[in-house]
């Protein structure tokens, strides 16, 4: 069933189809997380967008023009135009296999980012809905291509971002080893304080350099299952103008 959601920023909102996979919170974290480092005059693109939720929040709190949003599924594509008609904005939308796009792209993005599907194609529950197993197994792309796409996309220097589980950590480093994109910052995401971590966000660029740097963790919720002020602060603080 198809829904219409408030954003609370800047009076945009949003079409969702519950039969689709819908946004969560990691998609929030990594929005807010990109608007720290992204500039309003570069080139952005974000891979397996789905209803464009990521792209549509960085637009909003870094007013960065140039954006691109990928996405295979049609009806994803759908939903994406619908809320970018609906907020007056204005993106490229590419309705494809992210596999198809370095012959059309090579060099040209400052930015690139991506929600990825966490889970290995034989790895945890499978949904009845085929859309939602796609968005959550490595059926279509695993964490291989996605970097793998991402060094074609960008040009030298340019910065790859993500959001990924920390069992997936070593996966993770290895592809982006393997394709030489140098990790600049991580950040943990823990549920609350007694929990293990369950997210982590990181940037990465082009080329060749070993300095990394392991941001303050962020913790979400407080005792009483409320946001927690940094939350909050998070959240709010990285809207700003560049």
């Amino acid at each position: 069933m198809k829904r219409l959601d408030d954003l609370q920023i800047k009076g945009y909102k949003i079409y969702q189809d519950s039969e689709s996979f819908c946004f969560g919170i990691d998609a929030v974290i990594l929005a807010n997380f990109i608007t720290k480092f992204i500039k309003r005059d570069g080139r952005y693109i974000d891979l397996c967008s789905g209803n464009g939720i990521i792209p549509i929040l960085v637009e909003a709190k870094s007013f960065i023009k140039d954006i691109s949003l990928v996405e295979i599924d049609d009806n994803c594509c759908k939903l994406a135009k619908e809320s970018l008609q609906y907020n007056h904005l204005s993106m490229n939308i590419i309705n494809d296999d992210i596999k198809n796009l370095s012959a059309v792209f090579y060099d040209s993005f400052d930015y690139v980012s991506v929600n990825p599907p966490y889970f290995k194609a034989e790895d945890g529950l499978f949904n009845k809905e085929e859309k939602k197993n796609i968005a959550r197994h490595e059926i279509l792309c695993d964490i291989y291509d996605v970097c793998h796409i991402s060094k074609k996309l960008l040009k030298e220097r340019g910065s790859l971002f993500m959001v990924h589980r920390p069992n997936r950590l070593e996966d993770v480093m290895y592809a982006l080893k393997s394709e030489e994109l140098s990790l600049k910052e991580i950040m943990f995401i823990y549920p609350n304080e007694k929990k293990d971590a369950n997210l982590f966000c990181f940037r990465a660029t082009k080329g060749k350099n070993s300095f990394a740097k392991v941001l303050k963790p962020l913790i979400i919720y407080d005792e009483d299952n409320n946001y927690t002020k940094e939350y909050l602060d998070y959240i709010d603080g990285n809207s700003k103008k560049r």
